[in-house]
């Protein structure tokens, strides 16, 4: 059996749990141990150190769920192959994610799954979620309610006639550009009004968003995607600090302000980075946008010059996929795997840039493994390449910690890091950031570029003012905890009313899950049955790059912005409706 010596520290301001996941990440990323080397058990580990089983268990699974450690039915955990690559700084990443366990302690609730007693250690068996697919109630102890459903070698969709190496849209590296769908597209199964009654005749009305309910719409309980928790935001306290912009010593938030962002916003921004996401970069490679589509606006700008093919995840927002569209880049899909983008597409794209959410894939809820991670980062410094990481809401990882960010170990800046404060906040601030590597920030300062700073300054000041201040992590704490029992509630519900061989994908961070059926019914048919009893759920074909090619009679479903009472309720009437 592996001897694991090396000296714990109670005494550390750094968790036991993230020493020992500290130790065994470095042992395995440096090869000191080998791949398929089987570890010792919690069991046996915990008697070892005299200390109680779930810091190894907490370790364990955060290793899990980056890739570092797989595990085994029946057999164990095993170190995972990872190809040989340094991280730089490797000794200040180690150091700087090691010394944010600390950090992130003080945000992140007790953890427990749901129907557990939450003090109950994990054990091996429960690291099997990782790969199961999750089953009602009635499929044993060792199914998991936030499970991924695919499989780690298969493939995302099941089609008649495509095998697990099938591919969606044809060979990667042909020449057809697959069509971008313009921003606010919604597919067929999710009809909507574009004119209403007025006086004797119609007007138009706003186009439908994919991921919330408009307000004529007759929904009772919206799972929208886009609503967060608006009861819990601390209003009282933002409005105080508001108020301070207009104080004679900060009138000048009522300027233009600084093109880049508010270097004191900028300085907050950085610090919460390194220390929540272990991502590495000083407050002056930082730009704040009015929101991510703005932010990425800017990046194609500034890559336009060089990049003319980008190789995109398969299932991207309707947003994104405009934004490709009208800077004319020739976008090749990425097969998705139970672990992450097929890195085999990445290799044929003959792309000079890839688009990735790796920490939490939106919408499938997948987390690019470590393993693909240290590979795609090679490929790009061989390529000279970019990848273009949106880390849209890694901050609510409910299993452990948030997994870190891809920028924390790139050594050749190559990773362009988007960020957003919609989810943690409210998107009505209209605040986002990029953190861009040297050449970029280059680029940008030599103004190769017709952006304009649209994001307030009186808002930036506030956000500053309000993170000085530790109301920021405070309110994360806060939200973290919340969302995590709206999740659970959502769980529960859904094992208690739906049938045992229904599916949900994605519920390990974020805030929405997906749901696949296997009734007969399709996904336009989920969605009109769900809008006949009052409620509002939304499809997953908006965000296929290949129109068509989507995983069958899945739809997505969002929670934050729900009270328990109606996630309940909601679950209640969708079951009901969507019997055979």
């Amino acid at each position: 059996m592996l001897d694991l010596t090396f000296k714990l520290d109670e005494t550390s301001d750094n968790p036991l749990y993230m020493q020992i996941y500290s130790y065994i990440r470095g042992e395995i990323a440096s090869g000191r141990i080998r791949p398929e080397t089987k570890l010792p058990s919690i069991r046996f580990l915990a008697a070892s150190f005299g200390i109680s089983r779930t810091p190894i268990a907490l370790a364990y699974e955060q290793l899990v769920a980056e890739g570092y450690v797989k595990s085994k039915p029946r057999s164990g955990l095993y170190a995972a192959q990872l190809e040989p690559y340094t991280p730089a700084p490797a000794a200040e990443w180690h150091a700087a994610f090691a010394a944010s366990g600390s950090a992130f302690d003080r945000l992140q609730p007790r953890i427990s799954e749901p129907g557990t007693d939450s003090g109950a250690s994990p054990t091996e068996a429960d690291f099997g979620h990782v790969r199961q697919p999750y089953a009602a109630a009635g499929t044993g102890s060792g199914a998991s309610p936030a499970g991924p459903v695919f499989g780690r070698a298969q493939s995302l969709y099941a089609l008649p006639g495509t095998g697990s190496n099938a591919s969606p849209a044809g060979p990667v590296s042909g020449n057809a550009q697959p069509p971008v769908t313009a921003p606010g597209t919604v597919s067929d199964a999710s009809p909507h009004r574009t004119t209403q009654p007025h006086g004797t005749g119609t007007v138009p009305v706003s186009p439908p968003r994919a991921y919330h309910a408009s307000p004529d719409e007759p929904v009772s309980y919206d799972f929208g995607y886009g609503s967060i928790d608006l009861a819990s935001f601390p209003f009282h306290k933002w409005r105080r600090l508001m108020n301070r912009c207009f104080w004679p010593e900060n009138r000048k938030v009522f300027l233009y302000g600084d093109l880049q962002g508010e270097p004191e916003l900028r300085v907050e921004i950085a610090s919460y980075l390194r220390q929540i996401r272990g991502v590495h970069c000083t407050p002056e490679q930082i730009i704040i946008g009015a929101g991510t589509y703005h932010s990425l606006d800017l990046l194609f700008q500034l890559l336009r010059d060089e990049v003319k093919t980008i190789a995109s995840e398969d299932a991207v927002n309707a947003g994104t996929k405009a934004l490709l569209g009208q800077h004319g880049f020739e976008c090749r899909p990425l097969r998705l795997e139970a672990d992450g983008i097929k890195l085999e597409d990445v290799y044929e794209s003959g792309a000079q840039a890839v688009y990735v959410t790796p920490s939490h894939q939106f919408p499938f809820g997948m987390t690019l493994s470590a393993g693909k991670r240290i590979r795609l980062l090679k490929w790009a410094q061989e390529q000279q390449a970019y990848i273009i990481e949106n880390d849209y809401d890694g901050e609510f990882r409910y299993g452990g910690k948030p997994i870190p960010s891809l920028q924390g170990l790139d050594n050749g800046g190559r990773v362009v890091y988007v960020g957003t404060f919609s989810k943690v906040l409210t998107p009505s601030f209209r605040i986002s950031y990029l953190v861009l590597p040297p050449m970029l920030l280059e680029r940008f300062r030599l103004m190769r570029h017709s952006y304009d700073q649209l994001a307030s300054p009186i808002l930036q000041k506030t956000l500053q003012l309000f993170m000085q201040a530790g109301d920021f992590e405070r309110h994360m704490r806060k939200m973290r905890s919340l969302y995590q029992r709206k999740r659970d509630i959502l769980l529960q519900a859904i094992r208690q009313h739906m049938p045992e061989d229904m599916e949900v994908i994605g519920a390990d961070s974020g805030l929405h899950i997906l749901i696949r059926m296997h009734n007969g019914l399709d996904e336009a048919q989920l969605i009109a049955r769900a809008k006949q009893a009052g409620v509002a759920v939304y499809p997953t074909s908006t965000y296929a790059l290949v129109p068509g090619l989507v995983p069958p009679s899945t739809v997505l479903l969002g929670f934050g912005g729900l009270s328990a009472e109606h996630i309940r309720e909601g679950i209640v009437r969708l079951a009901d409706v969507w019997r055979d």
